[in-house]
């Protein structure tokens, strides 16, 4: 492939605002809170997973995540799809 050719990528800068970034702290504690309790805290932990990504912007690219499948692969460790099923029950 001639060199013309290849697709140049550039690092992005974003900058968060603060208050997105406190939003996503406080609600990361109250997933990580909910997580440590196990299943007396299963709505809980859900619930605070639809705040994470349902806020306009997602607050998980306050935790410098670009995608939601990066968010849930590192901090969820479940599937998209599993995660999206239960924030739907919760």
């Amino acid at each position: 492939m001639p060199k013309e050719a290849e697709k140049k990528t550039a690092k992005v800068v974003v900058k968060i605002d603060a208050g997105l970034k406190r939003l996503y702290a406080q609600a990361m504690k109250r997933y990580q809170d909910a997580t440590r309790k196990g299943r007396m805290a299963w709505h809980e932990r859900y619930e605070a997973l639809a705040a994470l990504v349902e806020h306009d912007p997602p607050m998980f690219i306050a935790g410098g995540y670009s995608t939601e499948e990066e968010f849930f692969k590192t901090e969820v460790e479940e599937a998209r799809q599993t995660v999206y099923r239960n924030m739907r029950v919760a």
